[in-house]
């Protein structure tokens, strides 16, 4: 029977009469965003729209309800006790999590209860097709009840002697007149709603279901998007990658085949040629669709594997097969287990290459060059195409290639910077450059696949790393002889820029045991693996410190350090050794990562820096740069070392090593040009950020452009006129003179601390700069450093290719792995900080609390000290 009589809720949500509770779901979802009122402001119709589709999705998403409504209309409902349609309850929180409650962000300085984190587990068919889970919650919460309790509402203050001249003030709750709470339970039913194309990771949060407060609001339940493993597919961003076994015959011959989607549909796979081990099979708009644009899709991936017979050949089989085949036999040759480090998953399905350069990435923790082949050949089965062209190939590359792409003087570099860019869309840091191996063309990966098709060529390399690409088999592939000739080019590169040459990493004896015979011996950690990540207690205005820590215990280089036992306390006795800093540190890093998630109590660390560097001791709030600085120069100090080295390769203690730079000052007399040269250590770079220092030039529109990092940096190398105050003794004039005072960077540090000097002290008054600075994720320091000065001055004919060729080099490259911010203001202000962890996973580290936040978060955060580490390390 049609409804007569009301609204058609059918109409309102905009689906069709038999439609099931998943679409009433999504069509509730998709028009209440678009319709809320807070979106819809300039709309006076909004609001009863939006009332209108509620009473829509409340009567049919209730099967009891919409039977009496598809036979009696809104009219019958109301007639019959279902209820007023106009009047429908609230849905959204149980629903919708944070989307109707402003993004989960609550009034600053509201007391709130803790969150609860859960992992949601869903199936790769629900990621595919969407899906809405049912999840049933036990919240607690707090109910009045008769009596009264302590509260905060009033307090007394006490003072406590804590040594010798040394007393604390600290509160005391003596209030007994606040109604007494009692804690309860409740039943709540909460629906997730798994999007299609949702990211492992990805969370949804709901307001205020998460544990209460007493005297405040409570926290929220924040569910956390895991992907369970799928039997036959394996995600990858947006591509799907799935293996099949196929026969020899098939092989052969040719095949046709069917493949059941994660949504029932079938995709066909059609082959007519000869199909080889580990042949890849692309299938376009297969994959998953994207979580953004459900209209776009990924790639599926099919690898082939081949099921060889088992039974024995007679001889005449034997002899036929060899006159259909009519190939010349070959002599096999023995590959070499540890050419590359293979990660062999299964017989052909998931083999990785790993290429190492040595012990920079097997000390650093810093991420393998990973070439992952597509077609996964086995190694001794390498690409046909290489094999036939070898000799004309391996002459081109050692006359002309790889001079081009290893440099190893300065003509083959100023080459090397002026034609190495993409001749079609003409970009040039890009880590995917390749160059055509037949002619002279240089593109990005995308467009040199496109010149190989038209131009039918075959082969490429990759700028970056000198592989080589088949544009036959559409991947990167190996040769050994040509893997040799790679390896020699390149070493001759980095021997002509004093950098330690690349080696294939053997393993010994010791390793081999310890991976074989006694794999219990062994953690392996998952990429979202949490080991590392631990709040730190507030030990009263203790926050500056706990900052430091998170960024000390995450630097990477120094976390190698101590979880591999390098340091050795000097000190013989007992006692001295609890007075030892490097080894609290040790022992910090112990607890970080020995897999404890509660909050850890850095009291001992504290009271050690308290020790050491007095001026620090007493809980009034702190810098976190001055303690920081502090804190670093203990530590140096306890390795072995009794000042800051003052000449290059002093010290050598972990400490200098990773934070030490050296900064050059070049004093240039303003009558005879002679310069004057001094070079210092530096543990961090001091930055302004008055906007009256750094005035930015105006864009188009005539508003000024945002400052950068990198505004910061160059007003910090900018030539400064010391004027007729500050007179030098110039040693060729030999009398007092006026000068020109620049400072650039002699040496950069491993970890590079930048401080942005946001508290400005005058006799007058203090206060706190909030200038927005825009800081990078990486950033290249290339122009900051005395060499590139002296080249660019030194040469002004060809700056354009020196400054090219320093830019499209690595060596300086550096990424952000902590930044600490300063809330509030001078006199009263709360210290947080960002950390990265595991590959490019961040968390905020709020005293005890840590929750995991999106990138883009962390970069557009005011930033108070800003970590960087260099991406690629050299040892010698």
């Amino acid at each position: 029977m049609l409804v007569s009589a009301g609204r058609d809720f059918y109409k309102i949500l905009k689906i069709p009469r038999n439609a099931n509770i998943d679409q009433i779901k999504k069509a509730y979802r998709k028009l209440a965003k678009e319709l809320h009122p807070d979106k819809q402001s300039d709309d006076p119709t909004a609001q009863e729209k939006f009332q209108d589709i509620g009473a829509a999705y409340e009567v049919l998403s209730d099967e009891e309800k919409r039977k009496i409504y598809d036979q009696y209309g809104e009219e019958g409902l109301k007639n019959r006790g279902g209820g007023d349609g106009g009047s429908f309850h609230e849905p959204f929180s149980s629903f919708f999590g944070d989307f109707f409650h402003s993004n989960g962000q609550r009034e600053e300085g509201t007391l709130r209860g803790a969150d609860v984190v859960m992992d949601l587990w869903v199936t790769l068919e629900e990621v595919y097709n969407g899906h809405f889970v049912e999840v049933k919650r036990i919240k607690s919460l707090y109910k009045q009840t008769s009596g009264t309790r302590k509260c905060n509402c009033r307090h007394e203050m006490r003072t406590e002697q804590l040594g010798a001249g040394r007393f604390q003030m600290f509160q005391v709750k003596v209030c007994d007149e606040c109604p007494n709470v009692m804690l309860v339970q409740e039943v709540r039913n909460l629906e997730v709603e798994i999007e299609v194309g949702v990211d492992e990771g990805q969370t949804q949060s709901f307001s205020g279901e998460g544990e209460p407060h007493i005297e405040g609001e409570p926290g929220d339940l924040k569910f956390v998007i895991r992907i369970e493993k799928h039997p036959i597919f394996e995600r990858r961003g947006l591509d799907l990658y799935t293996n099949i076994t196929i026969s020899l015959e098939d092989a052969l011959n040719g095949f046709r085949m069917e493949i059941t989607h994660l949504d029932g549909h079938k995709v066909e796979v059609v082959r007519e040629k000869i199909t080889w081990p580990g042949a890849r099979i692309r299938k376009k708009d297969e994959g998953l669709p994207s979580y953004s644009n459900n209209n776009k899709k990924g790639i599926l991936y099919i690898t082939v594997d081949i099921d060889f017979p088992r039974g024995e050949l007679t001889p005449e089989q034997k002899e036929a097969i060899k006159a259909v085949l009519n190939q010349e036999s070959f002599k096999p040759k023995i590959e070499s287990l540890f050419n590359f480090a293979i990660a062999n998953e299964n017989s052909y399905g998931n083999i990785s290459c790993f290429f190492r350069s040595g012990l920079s990435n097997v000390v650093t923790n810093q991420p393998e060059i990973r070439i992952e082949y597509a077609y996964r050949r086995p190694m001794n089965n390498p690409c046909k195409h290489i094999g036939k062209n070898l000799r004309t190939l391996s002459k081109t590359l050692n006359s002309v290639v790889y001079a081009v792409i290893f440099p190893n003087n300065a003509k083959a570099r100023e080459v090397h910077a002026r034609y190495v860019h993409c001749m079609q869309c003409k970009t040039r840091l890009n880590a995917l450059m390749c160059a055509c191996c037949q002619c002279s063309t240089f593109a990005c990966l995308t467009h040199i696949q496109e010149h190989l098709a038209t131009k039918e060529h075959l082969f490429a390399i990759s700028v970056e790393t000198g592989f080589i690409y088949c544009h036959q088999c559409g991947d990167f592939v190996y040769d050994r002889e040509m893997e040799d000739a790679r390896r020699d080019a390149e070493n001759g590169c980095r021997r002509s820029l004093n950098l330690s040459t690349r080696s294939i990493w053997y393993p010994g004896a010791a390793v081999v045991d310890v991976c074989h015979d006694d794999p219990t011996r062994m953690v392996r950690f998952s990429k979202s693996s949490i080991r590392g990540l631990r709040g730190l207690v507030n030990l009263g205005n203790t926050c500056f410190m706990n900052c430091i820590i998170q960024a000390i215990v995450h630097t990477p280089h120094l976390k190698d350090y101590f979880l591999t036992d390098q340091h050795h306390c000097a000190s013989s006795s007992s006692h001295s050794k609890a007075q030892c800093l490097m080894c609290e540190l040790a022992n910090t890093f112990q607890e970080f990562y020995k897999g404890d998630i509660t909050p850890y109590k850095p009291n001992r660390f504290l009271n050690l820096v308290w020790t050491h560097a007095r001026h620090l001791a007493g809980y009034e709030q702190q810098d976190a740069h001055e303690f920081f600085i502090a804190a670093l120069d203990v530590l140096h100090r306890h390795s072995g070392s009794s000042s800051l080295p003052s000449t290059p390769n002093e010290c050598n203690c972990i400490i200098d090593w990773i934070f030490t730079g050296k900064l050059q000052s070049d004093l240039t007399c303003s009558i005879c040009g002679c310069v004057s040269t001094t070079v210092d250590p530096f543990w961090d770079i001091s930055l302004d950020v008055a906007q009256e220092v750094l005035r930015s030039p105006s864009s188009s529109s005539g508003s000024p452009q945002q400052i950068t990092l990198e505004d910061c940096l160059h007003r910090y190398i900018m030539p400064e006129h010391l004027g007729s105050n500050a007179k030098t003794k110039c040693a060729r004039c030999e009398t007092y003179e006026e000068s020109t005072k620049q400072l650039t960077l002699k040496t950069l540090p491993m970890v590079a601390c930048f401080h942005l000097k946001r508290f400005e002290h005058s006799r007058k008054d203090r206060k706190k700069m909030d200038t927005k600075i825009k800081y990078p994720q990486f950033i290249d320091m290339t122009p900051f450093t005395a060499s590139f000065r002296e080249r660019s001055t030194s040469v002004p004919e060809s700056k354009t290719s020196i400054v090219t060729d320093l830019l499209t080099t690595n060596r300086n490259k550096y990424e952000l792995f902590a930044v600490v911010n300063h809330l509030g203001t001078m006199e009263s202000g709360h210290y947080t900080c960002y950390i990265r962890h595991q590959r490019n996973q961040w968390f905020q580290c709020d005293d005890q609390k840590v929750t995991k936040v999106p990138t883009e978060r962390v970069l557009s955060s005011q930033g108070y000290l800003l970590f960087y580490h260099k991406c690629h390390s050299d040892y010698y």
